[in-house]
């Protein structure tokens, strides 16, 4: 078994080769589950809502796949995302057009609505990206923190007074400092790992 195999955390560049082959089944499917679960988060973070996120989402899979194949692998970071980013702007934006949405406040305004419209999605996108890594890094170690150094993280996230949480706790202030860094080395350990992940 190769050392790519072995690693859960490998790099993204293998799988975007693979599933250039439109044949390769298996790598579809291992594509969808990597990146078809942030495509509905993002898509419901810019207010897609009930069956239209199930349209909007297969509709980016099938663009991806019928554009893949025009995606160059060159090791930059971020690049795959951006160019998954890209399809998803695209799909929303010419949406909005569809519905004439744009074109009506065109008849309203003096500036170059196209473009503010697009900056706007891709500012949203970048932010809901960090949000929704970071999420992700939670939920892949908050299983293996204790109960109490848990509480008292989360009572720090908000916004908790260390005197608050110790009493609410029964644990002393420096064993509270001690728990609040050790779950944010976890935490800044897995978004590593995650931003390796999705490097691309």
């Amino acid at each position: 078994m190769t050392e790519e195999v072995k690693d859960p955390y490998r790099t993204r560049q293998s799988l975007i080769e693979r599933v250039k082959n439109p044949n390769d089944e298996l790598s579809w499917e291992e594509f969808i589950q990597s990146y078809h679960p942030f495509i509905i988060y993002l898509l419901k973070q810019l207010g897609v809502t009930g069956p239209d996120v199930d349209d909007f989402s297969q509709k980016i899979i099938v663009k991806c796949w019928e554009k893949i194949d025009t995606f160059t692998c060159s090791g930059d970071r971020g690049k795959f995302r951006a160019w998954l980013k890209t399809m998803i702007r695209h799909e929303i934006f010419n949406d909005r057009k569809r519905k004439t949405m744009i074109q009506k406040k065109l008849q309203t305004m003096k500036i170059d609505l196209d473009k503010v419209e697009e900056n706007k999605i891709d500012e949203l996108i970048e932010e809901e990206w960090n949000v929704y890594i970071s999420n992700q890094a939670w939920k892949n170690i908050e299983d293996k923190i204790k109960p109490t150094p848990k509480k008292a993280f989360l009572m720090f996230l908000d916004g908790k007074s260390t005197e608050e949480i110790s009493k609410t706790l029964d644990v002393n202030p420096s064993t509270l400092y001690t728990y609040k860094k050790r779950v944010k080395d976890q935490l800044k350990i897995e978004l590593q790992k995650l931003m390796e992940l999705y490097a691309e």
